[in-house]
């Protein structure tokens, strides 16, 4: 049940591999776009290389699969491309990831989740559960709703290479200390956090 992609290939149509029992898939350098819910509900599939010409992941991509580790850096991450993926231990966004849509990684549940993106985008990890979540040097804005009703996250660490927090930011999420750098921090950025028991404003 593993796939390997031919070389000559440059995309992947929509739904070309939708609701397959495929376990591993194998993309060579040279495809270009990934489309709507190619992968979506191939709930067995564990294994994706994801070359760097890859400059798009269409909507629903890789929706509801069991893929365990991605490493991105394709411009475009569209609309629920990992929603609802339940295994993903160890996901990297690459700076040379331009935008992520709404509700890219909704419901998903991430091991360790590391951003080296400029701009985290508005909603785009809405109602992901995140174990753990590292923030590089290279983030400077978390827009409004990045990571709203995400649940998982015991502690939250923004640094001071942060510029700005968004509006409803982390609205609604389940973590309980926040350790906070950043230079801005917008309206409602914490609102209905609940279980939030201690907060650190650092300079």
């Amino acid at each position: 049940s593993d796939v390997e992609i031919p070389d000559n290939v440059i995309a992947l149509g929509d739904s070309s591999f939708y609701y397959t029992a495929i376990k591993k898939v194998v993309i060579p350098d040279g495809v270009k776009r990934i489309e709507k819910t190619t992968f979506a509900f191939c709930g067995k599939l564990v294994d994706v290389n994801l070359p760097k010409s890859v400059s798009y992941i269409g909507v629903g991509a890789f929706a509801l699969t069991s893929i365990e580790t991605i490493k991105l850096n394709a411009k475009t991450i569209d609309e629920a491309a990992f929603t609802v993926c339940k295994n993903l231990k160890d996901v990297i966004i690459e700076n040379s990831v331009e935008v992520i849509y709404k509700g890219a990684f909704s419901e998903a549940c991430i091991g360790n989740l590391t951003i080296n993106k400029r701009v985290i985008d508005s909603y785009s990890f809405c109602y992901a559960s995140i174990d753990n979540l590292v923030f590089s040097s290279n983030v400077k804005e978390i827009k409004d709703g990045a990571f709203w009703g995400c649940n998982g996250l015991k502690e939250l660490v923004v640094p001071s290479t942060v510029d700005v927090i968004g509006v409803d930011a982390f609205c609604d999420s389940k973590f309980e200390k926040a350790t906070i750098s950043a230079k801005k921090i917008s309206q409602k950025a914490f609102e209905f956090c609940g279980n939030l028991k201690e907060v650190v404003l650092e300079p």
